[in-house]
């Protein structure tokens, strides 16, 4: 979903007096289960879309517009730029405007054997962490769909507020391609015309087993809400676990047209 639908089908010029409603997740519980790998991919892929959503265009740098590179860049989907070169870099500035902040790193991962690399970002010429362009969560991309890679989102202390220098160096050969990079210069809920993301819960479905999957799930939905909540995000919660009764759905796991009707009265109430 991240890097074929929520990417690009929401331009960075949208964010102003937005409003995103999104579900996603009942897919990834029924295809790949609970594991650790299957959660972790989720919810960073998750975060990489809800932060794209919810952060306005003015505090985002899109991997595209960076102008101070060293080595051989070139665009990567549709407001990215990718390098297959190690000792390639890329540097740019974000203002931190309320203290205790985090940098918010969105690049691409890919699955063992696609070829990908590694880089390095450091703050204000310190090295803050390496971010590795192959999925190493222990569980692979490509689980259904044929699709091999994603988006994931980083999300690195700054510290003290005001500006801070950014650089983004390779450090292997091999795909490495940033999304876009920022830093939310408030709180959007108190921002008239700023951004916001209803998110619902990951339903209940027909299945006793499946819906213990989906219960981890929803557990780490709530962790990662509150950690972008405390970036300054305006992303709301949707209490769609429980909505759905067993009249609702066509099979174990889609809804019926009563079960539609009940998920957009939820959404609706929390509106």
């Amino acid at each position: 979903m991240a890097r074929l639908w929520v990417y690009p089908n929401a331009a960075p010029s949208l964010g102003s007096s937005q409003l995103y409603t999104v579900l996603i997740g009942t897919n990834d519980a029924n295809s790949c289960g609970g594991s650790d790998g299957c959660i972790s991919n989720w919810r960073q892929s998750l975060a990489a879309s809800l932060a794209w959503l919810a952060v306005p265009a003015a505090d985002k740098v899109l991997g595209n517009s960076i102008a101070e590179q060293s080595g051989s860049w070139s665009p990567d989907l549709k407001n990215g730029i990718a390098t297959k070169a190690a000792g390639a870099s890329l540097s740019f500035n974000v203002t931190q405007a309320v203290s205790g902040r985090s940098l918010l790193v969105a690049y691409r991962v890919f699955d063992e054997g696609e070829g990908a690399g590694a880089a390095t970002v450091s703050i204000d010429g310190v090295t803050a962490t390496t971010l590795s362009a192959e999925v190493t969560t222990g569980q692979a991309i490509d689980t259904k769909n044929g699709t091999t890679d994603t988006i994931f989102l980083a999300m690195i202390p700054l510290g003290e507020q005001g500006e801070h220098a950014i650089t983004i160096t390779t450090t292997t050969p091999g795909v490495f391609s940033l999304q876009w990079a920022g830093v939310s210069s408030g709180s959007y809920a108190e921002v008239a015309g700023a951004p916001r993301v209803l998110i619902g819960q990951i339903t209940s479905t027909g299945s006793a087993t499946l819906n213990l999957t989906v219960n981890q799930y929803n557990a780490q939905l709530q962790q990662l809400i509150a950690a972008l909540a405390g970036e300054g995000l305006n992303i709301q919660i949707v209490p769609t676990a429980n909505v759905l009764q067993p009249g609702d759905f066509t099979d174990e796991l889609h809804p019926n047209d009563a079960g539609h009707l009940a998920l957009a009265q939820t959404f609706a109430a929390s509106l």
